[in-house]
C-alpha cells in the first residue's frame, strides 16, 4: 500500500472513530431530510475533504433525504476573523444546522520559536477565545438552529517527515479545544474531537513509520487525496 493510499485509509478510520466514539464526541444530532448545514473554519475546513466524506455516506445511506452542505471555510483565518463574517457568510444563507472549528491559525506559527513563546501563546490563546465568547453568544441567539463544535485537527509534532517543527504548539490547540468542549457541554451543543484520535493513530503508525502523518505537505492540513 502506497503512502498516498495509506493516508486515504487511515483519515477514513480517523472518521469513523471520531463519528462513532463517545469518547471523542457528544450530542451529536444527526442530519433531517432537507437540512441545510454549513461548515464553518479555515483553510481546513475550505479545503472540503471532512464533509465531502460527511456529504458522501449521507448521500449513499439516505439518498431519499437530501441535505444541503455549505463550505463556509477560508484559509487563513482565526476566531477573530469568523466573528466578522458570521451574519453575511454563515447566518445569510438560513442554515438549520452549524459546525464550528478554529484553533490551527489562532495559536500562530513561528512565535514557537521566539524565547517568549509561552508567553504569546498564552496571549493569542485569549485573544481567540475572547472571540470565540462573542461567536458563542450570536449562536445561542439563534434558537432554531443546531450547533455543533469541532475539535480542530492536529498539528503534528511527532512525525519525522521534514525538520520544520513548531514546537508545543498542538498543546495550544488543545487548550482551545478544552473551552470548545466546555461551551459545548454548558449550552448543550453538539461537539466532535478530530485531535486526540488523529494524535493516537499518528503516534502507532508512526512506530511502524516514523514519516507517517496525515498532513503530509506542512504538518498542518490533512490530505485524502
Amino acid at each position: 500500500m502506497n503512502s498516498k493510499i495509506n493516508v486515504k485509509v487511515f483519515f477514513l478510520l480517523f472518521l469513523i472513530c471520531v463519528y462513532s466514539n463517545s469518547l471523542y464526541a457528544q450530542s451529536i444530532p444527526p442530519f433531517k431530510k432537507g437540512e441545510r448545514v454549513v461548515f464553518v473554519g479555515n483553510s481546513i475546513t475550505h479545503g472540503g475533504h471532512y464533509h465531502s466524506f460527511v456529504w458522501l455516506y449521507y448521500m449513499t445511506r439516505f439518498p431519499n433525504k437530501p441535505i444541503t452542505i455549505m463550505n463556509a471555510g477560508i484559509g487563513g483565518e482565526s476566531a477573530w476573523d469568523i466573528k466578522d463574517r458570521l451574519d453575511y457568510d454563515v447566518f445569510d444563507r438560513k442554515p438549520t444546522y452549524v459546525t464550528l472549528t478554529f484553533g490551527m491559525n489562532d495559536t500562530g506559527y513561528d512565535i514557537f520559536w521566539k524565547e517568549n513563546a509561552k508567553e504569546l501563546s498564552e496571549q493569542r490563546i485569549e485573544k481567540s477565545l475572547e472571540s470565540f465568547r462573542e461567536i458563542e453568544k450570536r449562536l445561542l441567539a439563534e434558537n432554531k438552529m443546531t450547533k455543533v463544535l469541532i475539535g480542530g485537527s492536529s498539528y503534528d509534532e511527532t512525525t519525522k517527515l521534514n525538520s520544520l517543527l513548531f514546537l508545543h504548539k498542538n498543546d495550544a490547540i488543545l487548550k482551545i479545544i478544552d473551552a470548545q468542549r466546555k461551551a459545548a457541554k454548558k449550552n448543550g451543543w453538539g461537539f466532535v474531537d478530530f485531535n486526540q484520535p488523529m494524535v493516537q493513530i499518528s503516534l502507532e503508525e508512526q512506530k511502524k513509520d516514523s514519516t507517517f502523518t496525515f498532513c503530509r505537505v506542512d504538518r498542518i492540513h490533512p490530505d485524502n487525496d
